[in-house]
């Protein structure tokens, strides 16, 4: 099997097999505000005003009470329920990657979508943002770049061959 066999066989395991395991070489949705907009289906600005920890079946969970001021996107009533899992319950506590947790007072914006028990859950685990803009405006994931960086230098290989192959051919 040839150099560029090779070479093209695995561009094509990366860019195709890779993916379905993992999103390492993918542009993080969460990162991008048209995603995290559209897959709310309530951002609203206001603050929080009480947070209630309890212990359910599968853990415990914090209940967050938010007083919408205005809501830009979605309706419904003043004061809205956000449910996430973890929190501190007497002298235990659990945490939850990906979760915000929040402080009686707390302003800015949420991005939400309706949960479990008639509560809200915070879109790609975005708390309370100060503004609406891009969540995470810089983040790159360096998947993307090693995707960038092996296209390089596969084209660089091909080019190089290339070049290899018409002076061997001039000598003649």
């Amino acid at each position: 099997m040839s150099n560029k066999a090779i070479t093209v066989f695995v561009l094509i395991l990366i860019i195709f097999l890779l993916p379905l395991k993992s999103n390492a070489l993918l542009i993080w949705p969460c990162g991008n505000l048209n995603y995290v907009s559209l897959s709310s289906s309530v951002i609203a600005e206001g603050k929080v005003i009480k947070i209630d920890v309890k212990r359910e079946e599968k853990g415990i969970f914090t209940y967050t009470d938010f007083q919408v001021e205005k809501y830009i996107k979605g309706e419904g009533g003043n004061i809205i329920t956000i449910r996430t899992g973890g929190g501190c319950l007497e002298e235990k506590c659990q945490w939850v990657e990906d979760t915000p947790t929040f402080k009686i007072g707390e302003r800015g914006f949420l991005y939400l979508r309706e949960g479990e028990k008639g509560t809200f859950s915070v879109v790609c685990g975005s708390g309370i943002i100060d503004k609406l803009a891009p969540i995470y405006s810089i983040y790159l994931p360096i998947g993307l770049l090693l995707l960038i960086l092996l296209v390089i230098f596969i084209l660089w290989r091909i080019f190089t061959k290339r070049k290899k192959i018409s002076n061997s051919s001039n000598k003649f």
